[in-house]
């Protein structure tokens, strides 16, 4: 099954586009011909692991990277070509940031942190007054607007970042890992502040983070990445049901990757059946490229998979007399660690779901949860 991809549209609905971008440090290439377009009011996160080139790209979008070679624009206008000569200035690009270490001045007030960009801007005294107090307003600081920046808390900076970032009415806003400073429950509730702004100023957003969960609750759409290059590029739910690689089906969310190939006479539209490297069968969804062959993986999350206590008569497609072998309790879930017929399967459970260490058990999972995808 192919990933699904977005509608097609028109070149007036985008307001980002970058084309075969390359970003080079001497001899090494952090970005290597990278290409994505942007729809006006989409949250768009770039998602990798550190040194995979997600903020070396914002970077370069906001101006504050001279790329190597090829071309960015913004609203149609071309802001960064290298072919043309062109590289507009950042505070040109009609962009904001939202950096990891808020970059506040911790000797201004709340208020004159937010309107910064404003006045940076030279735009005029009531403009200032009544944008700094809307942007202050909606980021729930307005009370604060007197108060020192150093006297405020990490969640409260964060906030007249945003205020800050949003006050000019800026045609993108940039955000490079603004969560990470946070502690683990201010990072859930600001994420959910940060969509929730994005979603009611209907303002496009690049999002850049390491973190799967902040990028799958977040995002309008996901670029996965990976040395340099985009390795899938879809919705979250998309992408977690139906990864393109073994790194995407790794990197989102938790799964067990199980070799074998693909039996083509078994082939029912885009079911197949998977054959593991010691023959057992699964039946399975094919989201390989048409045309593939040869040796493949089968990606099965550990959410799916049901299991039942004990070695019921009911064996057969994606049905497997299984045990126990281990059991961490995890607070939400227990994992469970099932020896399959092919080895070792991590499933998920609630925990009110109790099957004790050594027991034998049935486990079934559904086609649509199997899917086959390129090593």
């Amino acid at each position: 099954m192919a990933t699904a991809k977005s509608a097609a549209g028109t070149e007036n609905d985008y307001i980002v586009e970058v084309t075969d971008l390359v970003i080079k440090y001497g001899s090494y290439t952090a970005v290597k011909g990278v290409s994505f377009k942007i729809r006006r009011g989409e949250f768009l996160t770039l998602l990798g692991p550190s040194g995979c080139g997600k903020t070396t790209i914002l970077r370069s979008i906001a101006g504050l990277e001279r790329p190597s070679s090829g071309e960015i624009k913004i609203d149609g206008t071309v802001v960064y070509s290298s072919v043309q000569g062109i590289d507009i200035p950042a505070e040109k690009r009609d962009m904001s940031m939202v950096f990891q270490s808020y970059a506040i001045w911790p000797h201004l007030t709340t208020f004159e942190n937010a309107v910064y960009g404003l006045r940076v801007r030279k735009r005029p005294k009531e403009e200032v007054r009544r944008q700094g107090d809307w942007a202050l307003g909606l980021v729930r600081m307005d009370q604060y607007a007197e108060r020192r920046a150093s006297a405020l808390s990490g969640g409260q900076q964060q906030r007249v970042a945003l205020a800050r970032a949003v006050a000019f009415s800026p045609k993108v806003i940039l955000f490079d890992e603004p969560l990470s400073n946070l502690d683990a429950n201010l990072r859930v509730q600001m994420r959910s502040e940060i969509k929730e702004l994005q979603t009611r100023l209907g303002v496009t957003s690049i999002y850049v983070t390491h973190d799967q969960e902040e990028a799958l609750t977040m995002s309008d759409r996901i670029i996965v990445m990976s040395e340099g290059r985009v390795q899938q590029e879809s919705t979250p739910e998309e992408l977690y049901n139906f990864p393109g690689n073994s790194f995407v089906a790794s990197f989102i969310g938790s799964a067990n990757l199980i070799e074998g190939q693909v039996e083509e006479a078994t082939r029912s539209g885009e079911h197949v059946d998977f054959v593991t490297k010691q023959g057992t069968r699964i039946r399975a969804l094919d989201n390989r490229p048409a045309g593939s062959t040869g040796e493949a993986l089968l990606a099965l999350r550990g959410v799916y998979p049901q299991l039942e206590a004990g070695h019921g008569a009911k064996e057969g497609a994606n049905r497997w007399a299984c045990e126990v072998t281990e059991a961490i309790f995890s607070g939400d879930f227990i994992e469970y660690v099932i020896a399959a017929p092919w080895g070792p399967v991590v499933v998920r459970r609630p925990p009110t779901d109790r099957y004790p260490v050594n027991s034998p058990i049935t486990m079934s999972v559904d086609p649509a949860h199997c899917v086959v995808i390129v090593r």
